[in-house]
């Protein structure tokens, strides 16, 4: 179908004023099409009189760039229904973002504004009740699970204000997003964590590049808590608070470190093998035997 670059309209169902435009990306396919031409690498709709593209926002953005919006373009149009342009969606989105936090959940949040409106839909995956809502969303769309748990539990963050948006998508991809989302929350019971202080230590966590769960915590407890060099001017409780989470860090490396062991269980016999942990087990009892006493001073008995 022939149509005029300035009458395409994006995919219903993109968010255009987030979605992330790759400005190297427009300037290398517009430079493409200035040298060969274009080639139909979109495909869309026509739904009221609009054409609406399926896929291929770049590719848009860089034909407007080239060629202007009077120019005349030659795209496949097809027959596709709402649930389809969704997916397609979602599949552009792990093309050419390779799943990064803000877009994942961008998808998420789509589908399930669509599967709300379209109830018809929700019922032939069968699934009505809230409890089931990550797994009829993954679905719907063919994902993992988890991904769209972890993203439906990132929209409510920044919904309660409990995470900062700006500092979460910073994370370049949802793991990351995880562990930050988590050390926030977990240093929040005790010290509020302004949206600013977020951004600084997502800042900090992206130049040093360390995205383990270890490095994330380890970095924004850094930023959240005064430096040692500044602990003359900081008061005690801020200081103990800084390293229980510190020996919290520890102690989540050392059951890791744990569970490691196990995989030597199928390797060797069995009377060596429990022979070897036992010798792990006097120092882990000798360990807990002072945890537990410290526990009790600490509730004063």
């Amino acid at each position: 179908m022939k149509v005029k670059i300035g009458d395409l309209t994006p995919n219903p169902f993109r968010n255009m004023e987030h979605y992330p435009i790759d400005k190297a990306k427009v300037e290398a396919l517009a430079a493409s099409i200035n040298q060969t031409g274009f080639w139909d690498n979109i495909l869309a709709r026509k739904v009221n009189g609009k054409v609406q593209i399926a896929y291929g926002h770049h590719r848009l953005a860089a034909l407007r760039k080239a060629q202007g919006l009077d120019e005349i373009v030659d795209i496949p149009v097809k027959d596709l229904d709402d649930a389809t342009m969704l997916k397609i969606m979602a599949n552009e989105n792990m093309d050419e973002w390779n799943m990064r936090p803000g877009v994942i959940e961008e998808t998420v949040q789509a589908t399930k504004k669509f599967l709300d409106e379209h109830p018809e839909e929700r019922e032939k995956i069968g699934g009505q009740s809230p409890k089931r809502e990550a797994s009829v969303i993954a679905e719907f769309l063919g994902w993992p699970w988890t991904r769209v748990k972890d993203a439906l539990a990132r929209l409510s963050d920044y919904k309660d204000g409990a995470i900062a948006k700006e500092a979460a998508h910073m994370m370049p991809h949802q793991a990351a997003e995880s562990h930050f989302a988590r050390t926030i929350k977990s240093i929040s019971k005790t010290t509020k964590v302004s949206p600013e202080v977020q951004v600084r230590a997502a800042k900090r966590i992206v130049e040093q590049g360390d995205m383990s769960e270890v490095g994330i915590r380890a970095t924004v407890v850094n930023e959240v808590y005064p430096t040692r060099e500044k602990k003359e001017k900081d008061s005690p409780i801020l200081n103990l608070r800084k390293e229980i989470i510190e020996t919290e860090l520890m102690f989540r490396e050392l059951g890791r470190k744990i569970i490691n062991l196990e995989r030597w269980k199928d390797k060797i016999r069995e009377c060596d093998y429990r022979n070897e942990i036992g010798a792990l087990s006097v120092a882990a009892n000798s360990f807990l035997e002072k945890y537990k006493n410290f526990i009790g001073g600490s509730n004063g008995k």
